[in-house]
């Protein structure tokens, strides 16, 4: 009898011993597949989006006469830039560059910029065009506050300047042209009267000219670009100018004003304009017409 009890209890204990092995090598079989998943799982919230970094700069940014276009560029972290800054109303610079957006520093190094020298017509395009230099080397910081510092070692234009943001698309047309083109011309209203050019991609250079009487007459002239979404060209330098005449129609004196004027040309939807002058409101409900 004890030898037969002995016979079953050995039993038991065997299998009892492979249920125990089968158990742990289950446990281990069922585990890998979960290690496997964090791992994959881990892997995709570390991954990269692949998209270019400076799509969350493109845009225009203005800075007094001058409006500088981000673009992305051909590469993963590329970018091209476009610097255009009017000296007058028939004359403007242009500089074009290239170069890669540093992540960590925010800043574009560029050694490819082309500056031209353009003057423009009266009909707004471009009568001459001349290039100054082809290997013109800096930076663009992409700045915290959403502003950029652009640093040339060329000619340092913008030393201790900061270009504000626009907007995204720059009022750009579509085939490339210049909007501005589409509202160029001689505007008038009663003694008031305007002129607008087009400079660059997106910019305008204006004059208005107001003739308090036959021996005063007042001068605004600026530069801005056309915001597409406000349908109006923005401006922040202009500068008055008051002239007196002798009779003989002479200038007796001519004194500046301001130079520091801001404001904007709104384009109606009949084609007429609105000056919207934040300085003086010297446009107060007053239309430009075509002449």
């Amino acid at each position: 009898m004890k030898k037969i009890l002995s016979i079953v209890l050995a039993g038991m204990m065997v299998v009892s011993l492979a249920a125990c092995g089968g158990s742990k090598e289950g446990s281990e079989t069922d585990a890998a597949p979960s290690s496997e998943s964090t791992s994959e799982s881990d892997s995709a919230d570390s991954g990269d989006d692949g998209q270019n970094p400076v799509m969350n700069f493109i845009g225009t940014y203005v800075m007094g006469r001058a409006a500088l276009t981000v673009e992305s560029g051909d590469d993963e972290d590329g970018a091209k830039v476009s610097v255009v800054w009017s000296s007058s109303a028939s004359e403007s610079s242009e500089w074009t560059m290239s170069g890669k957006l540093d992540a960590d520093t925010l800043t574009m190094e560029y050694e490819d910029c082309v500056k031209k020298n353009l003057t423009f017509g009266e009909d707004g395009k471009v009568a001459e065009e001349s290039t100054e230099y082809e290997n013109g080397k800096g930076r663009i910081i992409f700045n915290e506050d959403g502003t950029l510092t652009w640093e040339d070692d060329e000619e340092h234009m913008a030393d201790g300047q900061t270009f504000e943001f626009l907007s995204a698309d720059g009022g750009d047309s579509d085939d490339g042209q210049n909007p501005v083109m589409n509202i160029i011309g001689e505007y008038s209203a009663d003694r008031a009267s305007a002129t607008i050019k087009a400079s660059g991609t997106n910019g305008a250079d204006i004059v208005i000219t107001w003739a308090d009487s036959a021996f005063e007459n007042n001068e605004w002239t600026m530069s801005g670009v056309y915001n597409e979404e406000a349908n109006a060209i923005e401006y922040t330098d202009c500068v008055k100018t008051t002239t007196v005449y002798g009779e003989d129609g002479s200038v007796k004196s001519s004194e500046e004003a301001y130079n520091d004027g801001t404001g904007r040309i709104v384009v109606n939807d009949d084609y007429t304009l609105t000056w919207e002058d934040d300085k003086e409101d010297a446009g107060k409900d007053i239309v430009f017409s075509l002449n």
